[in-house]
Order: structure tokens, then C-alpha cells, then sequence
């Protein structure tokens, strides 16, 4: 597919806003492993901000904070964690792909591909 035809597919997938932030600003196609085509299944739209955590890999540790990427429905409460929440003084499990964090002063458990780091 070319390459105009498929981030115009993809900017009017996600009504030109980055899909992991929801910035508006300098976005691009990403292509999304495992690719199988050059079609925009395989491809995200991300600001710049974004595809540089992503390529340059953003270790979390201890103590770090983290922006939610996606508005996330809290099991057990009655709230949503909104997009863009800053969350403060994470805490690593052993599972490294979930932390520990506090949004409205309840302890929660996040899944890391729905942060960034701040």
C-alpha cells in the first residue's frame, strides 16, 4: 500500500490524534510487530514524543511517573482512570509488564503498554 494512502487510512482511523497519547502534534505511521503488510492494520499513528519512548525503549523504575495512555475503567471502584492521569512513585511487580501506581488515592494495578513515561 503507499505510504500516503495508508497514513491517510490511519489519520482518519484516529481523527488525526496519536493513538497512544492523543497528541496532535508531528504524527507518523508506525508499523506495529509483527507486520505483516505495509497496509494500516500493521501501522499506528504516533506523535514523535511517543515513537521516541518506543525506540529508544523507556526502562521503568521504582519510583517513576508514568501518564496513562487510554481512559481505564478501575475494577472495583466506581471511577475511570482518564487519559493523561499522571501517576506518581510507581511501584515493578515480578510481572514485567504490570506496575503499581495510585490514581484518586486507590493503590491499582496498571498494565505497562497503557503508560508512558512522564
Amino acid at each position: 500500500m503507499p505510504d500516503a494512502t495508508r497514513e491517510s487510512a490511519l489519520r482518519a482511523r484516529n481523527n488525526d490524534l496519536c493513538e497512544l497519547c492523543g497528541s496532535a502534534d508531528n504524527l507518523t505511521p508506525l508499523a506495529v510487530a509483527p507486520a505483516r503488510d505495509s497496509g494500516p492494520d500493521d501501522h499506528i499513528l504516533a506523535c514523535a514524543v511517543c515513537q521516541d519512548q518506543i525506540n529508544n525503549q523507556a526502562e521503568l523504575v521504582a519510583g517513576d511517573a508514568v501518564t496513562l495512555t487510554r481512559d481505564l475503567d478501575v475494577k472495583g471502584t466506581s471511577f475511570v482512570a482518564k487519559r493523561g492521569t499522571l501517576v506518581k512513585g510507581i511501584r515493578l511487580t515480578d510481572n514485567p509488564e504490570l506496575i503499581e501506581g495510585r490514581v484518586n488515592k486507590v493503590l491499582i494495578v496498571i498494565k505497562t503498554y497503557f503508560l508512558k513515561k512522564a
